[in-house]
C-alpha cells in the first residue's frame, strides 16, 4: 500500500537569515536572488502528531540524545518504550555530509559541529523528534544494515513538548547552510524540489562546500611520529580539566604500537616506554584507539601482538575521549610502499617477542575498581584481565550488540559490542535481553577504556572483544 508523505513543500520566496556559514568574500550577493529560510518558511512541516507515539511501533516518538555520530547520523532514546528501549540509530534523511571520522573530507567537521549543536541544544533546552517520511503511524523498517533507520530528525531548540507544527527539519537546515549535499529524493518527489531548491541557493551564495574557502578545523600541515605516551599525557590531561585544550586535536600524526585488540570497527594499540623515556618507574604503558572506518579491514591488521605504524588524525571525540580518525583506506590486503601514508606492519604478531610483546594488566576486580576510583591511568587503552569472577547486578541493552553491564560491588562497567553467545555448547543462543546476564558471573578480559555519557558523566569500562574474553561461570553466589 502506498503511504502518503510525511510533509508537504511549499516553495514560497521568503526571506531569511543564513545561519552558521556565511558567503565567501568573492561572492557579490547583490546579483542573487534574495535569500530563502526553506527551514523556516514552512516549506517542510511535520504533518502528524508524536505526541504519545511509540517510534518501534509507530514510526514515530520524542527522543532523548544519546550520542551524536557526524553531520548525518546520531543515535537517540525513545521517551516511549511500551515496545523497545533500544537506542535508534538514525541516518538522516536526503543528505550526505562529508565524513568527519573514519575518512576525514573538507567541511566534515563542521558539519558534525553544526548537527551536534543543534541536538544539543534540542536536548536541553527543547524538543527532538525522529519520525520516517510517511504520514501514517507504522513500524519503521531498518536499512540494509538491519540496525539503523532511515530518518527525519525535527527539533525546536527552545520549546519542552513542542507543539509538533513548531518542529523544524534539521536535515533540511544541513543542507540549507552547505553542510551537505543531497541524495536520494527522487525516490520521494515531494520532497526533492524543497532539497535541491535549499542546496542551489547554498550553492549559488558558495556556502561551505561550495565556497573556495579552507575549513576552520581543517587539518593542515605534515604526518609527524607522535609516541602513544605523549598523546596518552593529553588525553589524562583532558580527563582532569575539561577545559583543556589539547595540543595534539586535529593534528596529522604517526604512533606505532602493537594491537591490544579489534572490535566494533575500533582498533586498540599499546606500548611500552622504558623509565629513562616515561620517567615513571618501572616505566609506563600507554594505548590509544583508532577508528578504522566502517569498511572491513584484512586481519593481518587486527592480529593481537601485530606491531604497527600508523597515519591518522589524532582528535578529541566528545563521546569517545581522544582517539585517532582519518585512517579509512590505509590498510591495503597487498602491502604498497608507495603509499606513504599506507598503514605498515613492523613486526607480525610471531616476529614481536621482545620489548614491544603485548603485556596484560591483571587485576582483581576490587584492584580495578580501586583503579577507577583513584583516577588511576596506568592501563588506559591498554589489555586488562580480571583475574576473580565477577557477577551482574544490571544490564542496559542499547542493540543486540551494544550491551552495557554494570558489576556487582565495582566502579567499572563491561561493554559488549557483539551479540553475546553464553553457552559454547549452544551456537545458536545470543543472550539479547538484560534479565539474562542480571546474577550470573563471568571471567573477563578486555580493553580498559572510558566512555563520557550524555549527562556529561565519565564511566570507565572493560570492552571484551571476543566471546572468549567474557567466559560464563553460571549464576552467581
Amino acid at each position: 500500500m502506498n503511504k502518503k508523505l510525511l510533509f508537504i513543500p511549499l516553495l514560497a520566496l521568503v526571506g531569511g537569515l543564513v545561519v552558521g556559514c556565511v558567503p565567501t568574500q568573492t561572492t557579490d550577493t547583490s546579483t542573487l536572488p534574495e535569500w530563502v529560510d526553506y527551514v523556516h518558511n514552512g516549506s517542510v512541516t511535520l504533518q502528524i502528531d508524536y505526541q504519545g507515539k511509540d517510534f518501534y511501533k509507530d514510526g514515530i516518538g520524542e527522543m532523548n540524545l544519546h550520542m551524536c555520530i557526524d553531520g548525518d547520523t546520531a543515535h537517540f532514546k525513545p521517551v516511549i518504550t511500551t515496545t523497545s528501549s533500544e537506542n535508534v540509530k538514525a541516518r538522516f534523511y536526503g543528505i550526505d555530509t562529508p565524513e568527519s571520522t573514519g575518512k576525514v573530507q573538507m567541511w566534515g567537521k563542521e558539519a558534525s559541529l553544526f548537527t551536534q549543536e543543534k541536538l544539543e541544544n534540542a536536548a536541553a533546552n527543547g524538543t527532538i523528534v525522529v519520525s520516517t517520511y510517511y504520514d501514517s503511524y507504522g513500524a519503521p523498517i531498518p536499512d540494509s544494515t538491519g540496525e539503523r533507520y532511515v530518518s527525519l530528525v525535527w527539533i525546536n531548540e527552545e520549546k519542552k513538548n513542542a507543539p509538533y507544527d513548531e518542529l523544524v527539519l534539521l536535515n533540511l537546515w544541513i543542507v540549507q547552510e552547505g553542510l551537505s549535499w543531497v541524495k536520494n529524493v527522487l525516490e520521494v518527489p515531494a520532497y526533492a524540489d524543497t532539497f535541491y531548491a535549499a542546496e542551489n541557493q547554498a550553492r549559488a551564495y558558495k556556502l561551505c562546500l561550495f565556497s573556495d574557502e579552507i575549513p576552520p578545523h581543517w587539518p593542515t600541515g605534515e604526518y609527524e611520529m607522535t609516541s602513544l605516551l605523549d598523546l596518552k599525557r593529553e588525553t589524562v590531561k583532558l580527563l582532569t580539566d575539561p577545559t583543556y585544550e589539547s595540543v595534539f586535536d586535529n593534528k596529522k600524526v604517526i604512533i606505532q604500537g602493537t594491537v591490544a585488540g579489534f572490535a566494533n570497527h575500533i582498533l586498540y594499540l599499546q606500548d611500552y616506554f622504558s623509565e629513562d623515556v616515561s620517567g615513571t618507574p618501572g616505566g609506563e604503558y600507554a594505548g590509544i584507539n583508532i577508528f578504522v572506518g566502517m569498511s572491513p579491514i584484512p586481519s593481518k591488521y587486527t592480529t593481537k601482538n601485530t606491531y604497527l605504524e600508523i597515519h591518522g588524525l589524532a582528535q578529541y571525540s566528545e563521546n569517545f575521549g581522544f582517539q585517532i580518525t582519518d585512517t579509512e583506506g590505509r590498510y591495503p590486503i597487498v602491502a604498497n610502499d608507495s603509499v606513504e601514508t599506507n598503514t605498515k606492519i613492523l613486526f607480525t604478531a610471531e616476529e614481536n617477542v621482545d620489548e614491544h610483546k603485548l603485556y596484560e594488566f591483571q587485576y582483581t576486580a576490587s584492584e580495578l575498581s580501586k583503579v577507577v576510583s583513584e583516577q588511576n591511568y596506568e592501563s588506559l587503552y591498554c589489555a586488562v584481565r580480571v583475574t576473580d569472577a565477577i557477577t551482574i547486578r544490571d544490564a542496559y541493552v542499547a542493540s543486540s550488540n551494544e550491551i552495557t553491564l554494570y558489576v556487582e560491588n565495582c566502579e567499572f562497567q563491561i561493554y559488549l559490542t557483539f551479540m553475546y553467545r553464553g553457552d559454547p555448547d549452544s551456537p545458536s543462543w545470543y543472550w539479547t535481553k538484560p534479565e539474562e546476564f542480571i546474577g550470573q558471573s563471568f571471567y573477563l578480559n578486555g580493553i580498559y577504556t572510558y566512555h563520557k555519557t550524555s549527562s556529561g558523566k565519565i564511566v570507565y569500562q572493560v570492552n571484551p572483544i571476543t566471546n572468549n574474553d567474557l567466559v560464563w561461570t553460571g549464576a552467581g553466589a
